[in-house]
């Protein structure tokens, strides 16, 4: 059980710390590299947005920019891209997992393991769910 939860803990910690590497603007502190890293962000921001204008069907885009957005703490915007993924791939267990992680890093945690539990609810054998409560609950003591 010692090595589930240390295994479990490892690996929320390594996304913890690519969500926040994710963020480069807040950890650099040269301003020849915060202008070159805002320009880098805008370019593929917008270029991102631009794709979705010309192939609206592409709902992997919507995904990589709420990925963005969340990696920006940008919740609203990230919610909203992703709600587009989910209304249009209803079927896609990814998705869930990404609204699972939006909700869980702004502040809605039940909101978060509910998500969680609906995907093992319905995908039972996929464990993207489980790992996901599992470091709710491990964060939480509840286990």
């Amino acid at each position: 059980m010692n090595t589930i939860k240390k295994t479990i803990g490892i690996f929320f910690f390594f996304s913890f710390l690519f969500i926040l590497s994710c963020n480069r603007n807040s950890e650099i502190n040269n301003k020849d590299k915060d202008k070159d890293s805002l320009s880098i962000n805008y370019i593929w921001i917008k270029s991102l947005t631009d794709s979705i204008q010309h192939f609206p069907e592409r709902y992997s885009l919507y995904v990589k920019r709420a990925r963005y957005y969340l990696a920006e703490r940008d919740f609203e915007r990230a919610l909203k891209d992703i709600r587009m993924a989910i209304i249009n791939q209803p079927n896609n267990v990814d998705n869930y997992i990404v609204l699972s992680e939006i909700y869980l890093y702004s502040g809605k945690v039940d909101l978060a393991k509910s998500t969680l539990k609906e995907v093992i609810r319905t995908n039972p054998k996929n464990n993207k769910g489980y790992t996901g409560l599992a470091e709710i609950y491990f964060y939480e003591n509840d286990i």
